[in-house]
């Protein structure tokens, strides 16, 4: 029994800290590390041959860059959508919240387009495809914290907190 013991007792340090890192993701700020890393992991999952576009040593052609930009996007604007959806299927209940996560998704929409689409002179659009994708993966990161909190007592509150968060990220006038 003792032995059993000292055995485990060498994870308990791992698990504590893993727990800590879990429980305090909520109050956690996104970065551009935690996007880009977000974009590759999507990338990889559906579009292996596309991998490219991340190699630092890698020779890339024009064409690869538009096509795998393209298809990167059009993957990580189809995960948007359905997390959206499920986000607000599961805030059904806090109607109030609901509409807030909305008009928080609503201002990211205008922040994207601002940020990312540029109209030129003749009313033409250049869109930058990795602003945009970027620009997502923020909206997936936090409707992602939005469906993992738990309504309960300890998760109301960063529900408020998130949406804050967010809200100032993609308008912070």
């Amino acid at each position: 029994m003792l032995s059993t013991i000292k055995e485990y007792s060498i994870y308990f340090p791992a698990f504590l800290i893993f727990s800590l890192f879990f429980s305090y993701q909520t109050n956690a700020k996104v970065s551009d590390g935690e996007l880009t890393r977000m974009i590759m992991d999507m990338t990889n999952e559906k579009h292996p041959e596309c991998n490219v576009m991340f190699k630092r040593s890698a020779a890339r052609k024009t064409g690869d860059r538009v096509v795998c930009s393209d298809r990167i996007n059009v993957s990580m604007d189809a995960e948007l959508n359905r997390i959206y959806k499920d986000v607000m299927e599961r805030y059904s209940v806090f109607p109030k919240q609901k509409r807030r996560i909305r008009k928080a998704q609503r201002d990211w929409i205008k922040y994207r387009d601002e940020e990312c689409v540029f109209e030129d002179f003749d009313s033409s659009q250049i869109v930058k495809t990795d602003c945009t994708a970027e620009a997502t993966a923020l909206s997936i990161w936090y409707l992602k914290r939005l469906k993992s909190i738990q309504f309960d007592e300890k998760g109301i509150p960063q529900i408020k907190k998130v949406l804050k968060e967010y809200s100032r990220e993609v308008n912070p006038i």
